[in-house]
Parts: structure tokens; sequence; C-alpha cells
């Protein structure tokens, strides 16, 4: 279900009713999802852990659009997103929501980053809508994200 063009809102029209010759009735099923920054600092594993009890996962950003509403989220303070390298000694890297595969053309690192500078192996969003890798023991804010299904009708005219 999940991929890497995964947009904003992704709503699929299930059933169209004719009702009268005016209108119509739809049935939408959406994918919907939002950011929520936790003011609260925590390791990467412990952000992890709270964002998948609480909401979905750490954030998954899929583009630039992501990439932007995370940051109006991050509040200018570098965010733990759910991007992780699970080995120092190879430079693949993971995103924490299953099923969503990590793209290398679509980055945000920040210059000359990754630089796994003493086994940084997991990922901060930056105030200027970059990324750095930063040691996972330290504690930092972090940003989750909420997604569910959502079946919507709407009424509409012909």
């Amino acid at each position: 279900l999940l991929n890497n063009n995964v947009p904003q809102i992704l709503c699929v029209v299930c059933f169209i009713f004719h009702l009268t010759r005016t209108s119509q009735f739809c049935f939408i099923k959406c994918y919907m999802y939002e950011y929520k920054y936790i003011n609260s600092k925590k390791t990467w594993t412990e952000a992890q852990e709270y964002c998948r009890k609480n909401h979905t996962n750490l954030a998954t950003v899929t583009n630039m659009t992501d990439v932007k509403r995370l940051n109006k989220k991050a509040k200018q303070r570098p965010a733990w997103i759910g991007l992780k390298n699970h080995t120092s000694s190879n430079k693949t890297w993971h995103w924490s929501l299953p099923g969503v595969s990590f793209n290398k053309n679509k980055t945000c690192w920040n210059v000359g980053e990754p630089n796994n500078d003493g086994s940084e192996l997991c990922v901060l969003l930056t105030k200027d809508l970059t990324w750095i890798d930063d040691k996972c023991s330290d504690e930092h804010c972090f940003i989750c994200y909420n997604g569910e299904f959502k079946l919507l009708s709407v009424l509409t005219g012909r």
C-alpha cells in the first residue's frame, strides 16, 4: 500500500451513485497523514518507540512537500525523523516505516552529510530543510507521522 510516491492525500473513488438527475453521491476512500512535532528530547530509538505507541511511526519523507511540512513542525530546532543506517560499515539508509523504500535520488542531505562522524547512524531534520546524521544515543525532539484510512462521502452536483 505504501511506497515512495505516497502523496499527502491519496483518494480513490469507490462508488458513484446517481441519486437524482442533478446530483451524485460519492464514497471516497482516502489515505491521509499528518506530522506531529514532539517537544520532548529522546534518543532515536526512544522516539521511534514513542511514535509507534502513540502515532504511526517516526516521520518519513518522500518528497519536498513533505520536507516543507516537516520544517513547519520542527519549529526551527533539529528533530529526529525516521531515517536510520543499521551499520556504520555501509551507507545503506532505511526508513523506519515498513513498506517505504529509501530513494537515494530524493534526499535532502546537508553539504558534507552523511559523514558518519563517530558512528552517526540516525538522521535529524534541520531548520534549513536539510538532513544531518547524528549519534542515535543523542537526545533530540522528534517528529511523528500519523496515518489512517478514512471513508468520506461527498454529494456533488452535475
